[in-house]
């Protein structure tokens, strides 16, 4: 399990660093798949509307919409039923939302799988957006533990909104159930340099104690105040050491 667990990491952290150091080699073939891949599926033009003012998405439903939001807010503050409630109002508002189906089955593997809304998903796939599609994508892959598409679509979601404090979020809540901690790290300070009174950091922020590592390098945290905590609420793993801008 620890070497599978090691393995898992090392992958994430090589495809990441290829982002920030113009990739080696291995992880531009993985793109350049990654990219082959991606262009099978045509993407559709945006409706107009954007998921929270940001991301262009494909559906028409404006209730739709807001229940997709409502539901993201309710799984970032890690209200699980509440999320999968209101994510399947989405689904209702617009059956055919490919974004609407996968994150059901997003907030709902945290409890009962929803495997309907997986394979629907996936299945509307070309009535979505190119960003929509990376959602959907990273997402979906995600469930089904592919790792170099859940990879890779992550880090285009980054490329393409690296300020969005909700995108930040989720890639740091994966990064860190992956154990890739100092880059869940990495991407809370960046979350909460965009709004340092984010609550879906800072209500993962309790408890303040002395910390324990991996989260006690302040070496890397000398240009801010640091806030110790014991641990992320709902994560149940290490303590984190944030530093507040």
């Amino acid at each position: 399990m620890k070497r599978y667990a090691a393995r898992y990491v090392f992958l994430i952290s090589l495809s990441l660093l290829a982002v920030g150091s113009r990739a080696q080699a291995p992880a531009s073939r993985v793109a350049e798949t990654a990219s082959r891949a991606a262009r099978r599926t045509p993407p559709m033009v945006s409706s107009g509307q954007r998921l929270f003012g940001a991301i262009p998405i494909s559906t028409q439903s404006g209730e739709a919409r807001k229940f997709i939001e409502l539901a993201w807010d309710k799984y970032e503050n890690s209200m699980f039923d509440d999320a999968v409630v209101n994510a399947r109002h989405a689904t209702e508002k617009d059956p055919q939302s490919a974004l609407s189906q996968a994150l059901l089955s997003f907030v709902a593997r945290r409890g009962i799988p929803d495997s309907v809304a997986l394979a629907k998903a996936k299945s509307l796939l070309p009535r979505t957006t190119t960003d929509e599609q990376l959602l959907v994508r990273w997402m979906t892959s995600i469930q089904e533990r592919d790792l170099l598409p859940a990879i890779m679509n992550m880090n285009d979601l980054l490329k393409r909104y690296p300020k969005d404090k909700h995108v930040l979020y989720l890639t740091a809540e994966w990064l860190y159930l992956q154990q890739d901690y100092d880059r869940a790290r990495t991407m809370m300070q960046a979350a909460l340099q965009i709004d340092r009174n984010f609550p879906a950091v800072l209500k993962k922020l309790v408890n303040p104690q002395t910390p324990s590592p991996p989260w006690n390098d302040t070496r890397k945290w000398n240009q801010a105040p640091l806030i110790p905590r014991t641990r992320w609420a709902g994560f149940c793993e290490p303590p984190v050491m944030i530093a507040v801008p």
